[in-house]
């Protein structure tokens, strides 16, 4: 029988592998910070392990990697490198302008390959596969031509109008409205590599919410660069927001750009794209609590999303006054609305997860018996999940359902915990082993709903349980 361990690696593993590097990459960063500043979970070495170990696989070895098929393949991933700091997995119910859907790209690399720079594209291919050529040289061809490609992409699209049947036909290629928009941010950000490399160079990876909210030197440098170009302030905003310790800082970063403390002034603003993308965060976090529902095996991982999502809105709500601008409050409204959705449909099956999570399993004739880890990740996600809504009912508005399950619950958790302590005395043999593990469940789930407290005080209980011989033993020794 797998370890639980290894069957949580390997759950993980296939999890990342869906995953594109850069993915993997923002994870591990997250990751890291989360454990650096004790916010942890204990699955956390686990998936920075396996992330990792993944990177160190896909990262290209100078002296061992075979050169033709793997330079070939990675000439259109350096090509759009300028696009890293942009790129999102999830395609948002309202499109935001520079960040671009991941999924865009290979359909921008086609037209660009037949329409705008076939040649140029023939020859960078060719030469990735030619060992004469090494990989400094063809770095700088993928560079230069991606700065022809910026004069042939602005060359085309600014001569289309909509009613052309050419724009009519990209937009189609493109996926529709929003894949063209896709290829217009994508022009946008290759043109601003110029000025927007040495910012990005400037600022460290992690901007702290200090710095947004309080200091100067960051504030001093977005308002330079945004005066020298005034129709990117979006480039700039989600530039920024990729590397902001919170999003939700850039709600008071962006009062304090535009200099008030009126919402609806700040609308009105050249700064009101810091708060579209504060609003497309949201968006994301929502889309990503769902994904992580349905598809990852970390059992927190949804409730962590999910407190991700409720520490942003919360801090939207409390920088702005969304009441006044009808736009932003309609549009976070519905991003509640569709997390509170999926929150009801979490909590619905939270008790029988609970109650079967923490059955005694039935013992062979050989004395064996097996958890059932599926089961047991989804009650400690559901578990995780009540947990968070009971802190902020406000937000994720299940007030009537997160009681209910609330009441059910501990009454069940309580009655089955104080069952399984006292079967443990009456119990010998490979059946006591299975009971204690129902029994170690049991108290895992308490500590997770009620605290650490409670829980060792459940395990002192335990522990003087085990201390004692089964009365079964006693009564057959009274009869020998």
């Amino acid at each position: 029988m797998m370890a639980a361990s290894d069957l949580k690696s390997s759950k993980i593993q296939k999890y990342l592998k869906d995953l594109s590097p850069k993915a993997v990459e923002s994870l591990v960063r997250n990751l890291e910070r989360a454990r650096d500043t004790g916010s942890a979970d204990e699955n956390v070495e686990l998936i920075l392990d396996a992330s990792t170990g993944l990177l160190r696989g896909w990262e290209p070895i100078a002296e061992e990697r075979p050169r033709l098929g793997s330079r070939r393949s990675l000439v259109e991933r350096h090509f759009f490198s300028p696009l890293d700091e942009f790129l999102i997995n999830e395609v948002l119910p309202v499109k935001q302008e520079a960040r671009i859907e991941r999924e865009a790209l290979d359909r921008a690399w086609r037209w660009l390959q037949r329409d705008i720079l076939p040649v140029d594209l023939a020859e960078l291919l060719k030469d990735s596969e030619d060992e004469k050529v090494n990989d400094q040289q063809l770095e700088r061809k993928i560079v230069q031509v991606r700065h022809r490609a910026i004069d042939a992409m602005s060359d085309y699209l600014e001569h289309l109008s909509e009613a052309d049947k050419a724009r009519r036909n990209l937009t189609i290629e493109m996926g529709g409205e929003r894949g063209y928009r896709n290829l217009t941010d994508i022009l946008k950000i290759f043109a601003a590599e110029n000025w927007l490399g040495p910012f990005l160079d400037s600022i460290p990876d992690v901007v702290s919410d200090h710095e947004l909210r309080e200091g100067g030197r960051m504030l001093n440098m977005v308002k330079r660069l945004t005066s020298q170009h005034p129709d990117r302030v979006a480039i700039v905003a989600v530039a920024l927001q990729r590397r902001a310790e919170h999003t939700a800082s850039l709600c008071s970063f962006a009062i304090r750009l535009a200099g008030t403390d009126s919402t609806r002034a700040l609308s009105k603003s050249e700064f009101s794209p810091f708060i579209d993308v504060v609003m497309s965060e949201a968006d994301r976090l929502c889309i990503l609590a769902d994904e992580h529902r349905k598809y990852n095996p970390d059992p927190v991982a949804f409730a962590r999303a999910l407190e991700d999502y409720r520490a942003l809105v919360s801090s939207i709500e409390r920088d702005l006054d969304l009441k006044v601008m009808p736009q932003w409050f309609k549009r976070l409204a519905q991003s509640k609305t569709q997390v509170s959705s999926i929150v009801t449909s979490e909590l619905g099956n939270v008790h029988d997860l609970v109650l079967e999570a923490i059955e005694v399993p039935e013992v062979d004739s050989q004395g064996n018996f097996e958890r059932n880890t599926e089961v047991l990740d989804q009650a400690v996600r559901a578990l995780h999940t009540l947990v968070l809504v009971g802190k902020s009912n406000d937000i994720f508005a299940v007030n009537d359902v997160s009681l209910r399950t609330r009441q059910g619950l501990e009454q069940a958790l309580e009655y089955k915990t104080r069952s399984l302590m006292s079967t443990l005395g009456t119990t010998v043999g490979p059946r006591r082993d299975a009971v204690l593990m129902a029994l170690d469940t049991a108290i895992q789930f308490s500590e997770i709903y009620y605290g650490s407290k409670f829980a060792q005080q459940l395990r002192r209980s335990r522990h003087s349980a085990l201390a004692k011989e089964p009365e079964l033993v006693h009564q057959r020794r009274g009869v020998a």
